[in-house]
């Protein structure tokens, strides 16, 4: 099995005039290769680093025009120090913090665009702020370049002034930097490994969770593709088996639900924690080192960001459990929420995974359209091996009724889970 899979990713950042600002960029990033390739899904990162540490403010980065080719974004950005706006108009970042950060996760389409300027002031004592582009893989890990070198930041600005080589578009042996006057630079096609291990639900890049369902995407990790008729769950599908050795030396067989070459869907093995070593296939099986932690919450998703849920309506003193979706045609589409007498209550069950490990129930919390309300169940969904729910309610008429599309915030001890989405009427 390869350990690596290359693509043939271009990148180039073409030189424009000079706007209000010291300089600005044109960032195109052709994604053709990227558009349904096991290791994602992908995520976009950029990064304003304060030379001084102090959080002086002296220099700013403004992102925009941001076009996807045909993708789009997924969910919300994640925004960290002096960073505001999003990649549906613009994003400024001030050196406020010493890290100034945002992370969106995307869909690739064709191709990534967008424009970077910024201002070039010296810090006094002659460290550079540094701005930086990167492309992360579904696990979190920054994908390199081919070349030698194998740079892993993709675009670097310094941004004092008096640098002669202030912007860097890293290209392994074949150059780190473009000659003066240069118009355009273009960069190799970034490394992929062939093994990202992920929770199911979230794709996010963390580490995941015991009794938890888990993704392992990749090549080569099953000769068939085959799915599990059903709990119980097996341990060996198409040939492919999944082992989870922890650091005691301890070996825990995993239950599969899914294997293809190309993706292995299992339960992370109850008991496991800390770093293990996972091995995925037959006898020319894959090694990797995973981080395992006690939560990982992430919930399911229908389509796009429709969020696997049910609603429980409490009327004339009977419970009925209804869709959050309808079909129309083959595409699942969101179905309007409604009160249909005032008298009604409407109860909310979120499907996830990594979130029965919570020490507290009060820990749970659920923020619907900004309302948050606190669980009335958090853990294992009886039917489902790894599979877990989140039962809160009732939700508030006042707040919800006709507001359209709000988003469903999961937050188990402090820690987020990937943003989804509801419809209601």
């Amino acid at each position: 099995m390869s350990g690596r899979r290359f693509l043939s990713t271009a990148f180039l950042v073409t030189v424009l005039t000079n706007s209000a600002l010291a300089a600005s960029y044109e960032v195109r990033l052709n994604t053709t290769a990227l558009m349904g390739h096991a290791a994602g899904p992908f995520w976009i990162a950029f990064q304003l680093t304060d030379g001084s540490a102090s959080g002086n403010r002296n220099n700013t980065v403004v992102l925009s025009q941001f076009n996807f080719g045909g993708g789009s974004v997924i969910g919300q950005a994640t925004l960290l120090g002096g960073v505001s706006g999003g990649t549906g108009s613009q994003v400024m970042f001030t050196d406020s913090s010493l890290i100034n950060q945002l992370t969106q996760r995307f869909q690739p389409g064709t191709q990534l665009t967008f424009r970077v300027s910024f201002t070039t002031n010296e810090e006094a004592d002659g460290t550079p702020d540094a701005f930086s582009f990167s492309l992360l893989d579904g696990s979190g890990t920054e994908i390199p370049t081919q070349g030698g070198e194998n740079f892993d930041v993709l675009v670097s600005i310094r941004l004092g002034a008096s640098n002669p080589d202030r912007v860097r578009a890293f290209a392994g042996d074949s150059g780190r930097r473009p000659p003066s006057g240069a118009a355009t630079i273009a960069i190799p096609a970034p490394v992929l490994t062939a093994f990202q291990l992920v929770s199911s639900a979230s794709y996010m890049p963390r580490p995941v969770a015991p009794d938890s369902i888990v993704s392992a995407f990749g090549g080569d990790l099953s000769k068939e593709t085959a799915a599990a008729a059903g709990p119980p769950l097996p341990t060996e599908l198409g040939g492919t088996v999944v082992k989870v050795r922890d650091s005691a030396g301890t070996v825990y067989p995993a239950n599969l639900y899914f294997a293809s070459p190309d993706l292995v869907n299992f339960v992370m093995p109850t008991g496991v924690n800390g770093p293990n070593t996972i091995s995925i296939g037959g006898a020319d099986a894959v090694s990797v080192d995973a981080a395992v932690s006690r939560i990982a919450p992430g919930v399911f998703m229908l389509s796009g960001t429709l969020a696997a849920a049910h609603i429980t309506r409490v009327a004339n003193g009977k419970q009925t459990l209804e869709d959050v979706y309808q079909l129309n045609g083959t595409s699942i589409i969101p179905k309007p929420i409604a009160w249909n007498a005032a008298s009604d209550e409407l109860y909310l069950i979120l499907y996830g995974t990594g979130i029965r490990g919570r020490s507290d129930r009060s820990s749970v919390k659920v923020k619907i359209g900004g309302v948050s309300l606190p669980a009335l169940y958090a853990g294992a969904q009886p039917s489902s091996p790894g599979l877990d729910q989140v039962n809160v309610g009732p939700l508030s008429r006042a707040a919800l009724q006709g507001k359209g599309e709000v988003d469903v915030i999961l937050e188990v001890e402090g820690e987020t889970a990937n943003t989804t989405t509801l419809y209601f009427q």
